[in-house]
């Protein structure tokens, strides 16, 4: 299977845990634009198995953005309430545009653009600056 996108290290945050959350939210949006390269190419896009892929993407958001949320809540991250509201507006445009999609209001090329471009504005820019921050303040050893 081809991966569209890979989080190779100028992507990468410098910090282990994120960037293992950051590498499975590729996978899903690897998976969806696979979607759409079959559609582009004619081929029939299965709905029911968009839609479970949307799902599965939806519980893991949650747990990670929960994950980020702890480590910058127990490291006092200053700019946690900017960032958590991030998360929150990515998750409700997830939660709505999977809602669209199951309602064939959209189709999986606005579903993915969508994850494009919030791929492209918060872990490239808010989460590298969460990565600055935890370089400079690494949490206790367990």
């Amino acid at each position: 299977m081809t991966n569209y996108f890979e989080l190779d290290e100028s992507l990468q945050c410098k910090y282990p845990a994120l960037n293992q959350g950051h590498q499975t939210l590729l996978l899903h949006i690897n998976g969806l634009l696979r979607w759409v390269m079959e559609k582009q190419a004619g081929q029939p896009v299965p709905p029911p198995q968009v839609f479970d892929l949307l799902m599965d993407l939806l519980q893991y958001s949650r747990e990670h953005f929960c994950a980020e949320e702890s480590i910058m809540t127990r490291l006092a991250y200053p700019l946690l309430e900017p960032h958590r509201h991030q998360h929150d507006a990515m998750f409700e445009g997830l939660v709505r545009h999977t809602r669209d999609f199951y309602h064939q209001r959209v189709d999986v090329v606005v579903v993915t653009l969508f994850l494009l471009d919030w791929w492209n504005l918060h872990i490239q820019e808010d989460d590298r600056l969460l990565s600055l921050f935890l370089q400079r303040n690494p949490p206790p050893a367990p």
